[in-house]
C-alpha cells in the first residue's frame, strides 16, 4: 500500500544453535503523485521526408503505463497502416523497469508517400498507480476538444517514375540533316546518329525530322 509503514520482526537461530537477538527493520512506501510523460517518439515530432518501409512508429514514456487506457487513448490521422501494441522496457543490467512504451510496425502494408500523419494520445492514457498523462500547459475554449498530446510527421515524397528512350537513325534518305527530341524539360538537341537517353520522366516526347530530302528538288 502508498503511504504506509511496515515493520519486520526478525528473530532465528544459526545453524549451530546460536540465537538471533530480536532484530526489526522498517521502511516507509511514498504515494506516487508524478503524472506520467511522454519523452521521446520515433519518427521525431514534425521529421520531414520520413522513409516509407520499413517504418515503425514509437511512443516512448517515462513510467508503468496502463496497457488498457493507453490502447484505448491512441489515435492516429490518417489511420496507420499497423496495429499498436505496448511493451515495458528495463534496465536487463539491474533488472529494473523503466518505463512503457507503444509501438506501431508496419509490416504487409505500407504508408502513403507524401502523408502527414498526426498521432494523437488523450489524457485518458493512465499510468499503473492511476494517474493521467502530463500534457503541460493546455489552453483550450469551450467547445473545443479534449487537450491532448499529438506529434506529426510526413512521409517521403518519392521521385517521379524514369524511363529510358532508345532512338534508332538509320537508312536517312539522300540529303537528310538532323533528329530532335522534346519533351517536358528534355531537348536532345540535333542528332544524326542512334541515341540512348535514360532516365527520362515519364511522359510524351516528340520526335522532329529538320532538313530532309524526300526526293530531288523537294525538300522536307
Amino acid at each position: 500500500l502508498e503511504d504506509t509503514t511496515y515493520t519486520l520482526l526478525l528473530t532465528g537461530k544459526s545453524q549451530t544453535g546460536g540465537v538471533l537477538a530480536d532484530t526489526t527493520v522498517t521502511f516507509k512506501t511514498v504515494t506516487d503523485t508524478t503524472q506520467p510523460t511522454v519523452v521521446e517518439t520515433s519518427p521525431v515530432k514534425d521529421m520531414a521526408d520520413v522513409p516509407l518501409s520499413p517504418l515503425d512508429v514509437f511512443i516512448y514514456f517515462d513510467d508503468l503505463m496502463d496497457e488498457k487506457s493507453i490502447l484505448e487513448a491512441v489515435s492516429s490521422s490518417p489511420e496507420l497502416p499497423c496495429q499498436w501494441q505496448h511493451f515495458f522496457f528495463t534496465d536487463s543490467a539491474n533488472d529494473k523497469d523503466l518505463g512503457s512504451a507503444l509501438a506501431c510496425r508496419s509490416q504487409t502494408e505500407a504508408f502513403q508517400p507524401d502523408t502527414t500523419y498526426t498521432i494523437t494520445l488523450s489524457t485518458e492514457a493512465k499510468d499503473t498507480s492511476g494517474h493521467t498523462l502530463d500534457i503541460g500547459t493546455c489552453l483550450s475554449d469551450p467547445g473545443d476538444p479534449p487537450c491532448s498530446y499529438e506529434f506529426s510527421f510526413t512521409t517521403l515524397t518519392p521521385p517521379p517514375p524514369t524511363g529510358t528512350l532508345q532512338l534508332d537513325i538509320s537508312g536517312l534518305p539522300l540529303g537528310q540533316n538532323k533528329v530532335r527530341v522534346t519533351g517536358g524539360s528534355f531537348d536532345s538537341g540535333l542528332l544524326d546518329s542512334s541515341n540512348m537517353f535514360s532516365g527520362l520522366p515519364v511522359g510524351d516526347y516528340t520526335v522532329t525530322a529538320t532538313g530532309f530530302t524526300l526526293a530531288p528538288g523537294k525538300p522536307a
